[in-house]
């Protein structure tokens, strides 16, 4: 038994995320959050500005891009709600409002990692009217929200400190195959 398992047991907890089978209350956190998530929401969304920037040519339009930005994210956390709600949370009996909500919020980093590159794309399109730098620096975002969430994943996993760097680099590793396909499709 964990710390704080009797405690949950005696309020009437039936899961491990603190959620009460009979007023569907949080009574603590999650146990974990979706770092994977959050490394697979910022993977994509670097993805998606390179691609719409490698399909666009040299000016992308920035407004364009967000919104692809936004939608593509949209749409895979929706298909990542949907299958999580049909593979982990409806097989274990619970009801279907239940089970959307939860898939939704443990789902929920893949869209928010889409917030915070959105915004570099539409500051450097402030920055720079024509918005030649603006997908770059939404990508330069996105690679550093990837990379700060693998070493925030691998810390409270207990990774060392060594893990914890080739962990990180693996990350910008994968940043930099991103470059390296974004220069392949456009050329």
């Amino acid at each position: 038994m964990r710390p704080g398992d009797a405690a949950r047991h005696h309020a009437g907890v039936t899961d491990p995320t603190g959620v009460t089978a009979d007023r569907q209350l949080p009574v603590e956190r999650l146990p974990h959050a979706n770092y994977a998530g959050a490394i697979y929401g910022s993977l994509l969304a670097a993805a998606t500005i390179l691609g719409t920037a490698a399909t666009e040519g040299d000016d992308p339009s920035s407004q364009r891009l967000v919104a692809t930005l936004i939608v593509t994210s949209l749409v895979f956390w929706l298909l990542h709600v949907y299958v999580r709600i049909i593979g982990d949370e409806l097989p274990t009996g619970r009801p279907l409002r239940q089970a959307v909500r939860r898939a939704a919020a443990y789902e929920y980093p893949i869209l928010a990692a889409a917030a915070l590159p959105s915004l570099a794309v539409a500051a450097g399109l402030l920055l720079d009217e024509t918005g030649r730098w603006a997908a770059w620096l939404g990508f330069l975002v996105a690679l550093g929200a990837q990379v700060v969430a693998t070493w925030i994943a691998l810390r409270l996993a207990g990774g060392r400190l060594p893990a914890t760097v080739v962990g990180m680099g693996l990350s910008i590793l994968l940043g930099l195959v991103l470059i390296w396909l974004k220069v392949l499709i456009s050329h």
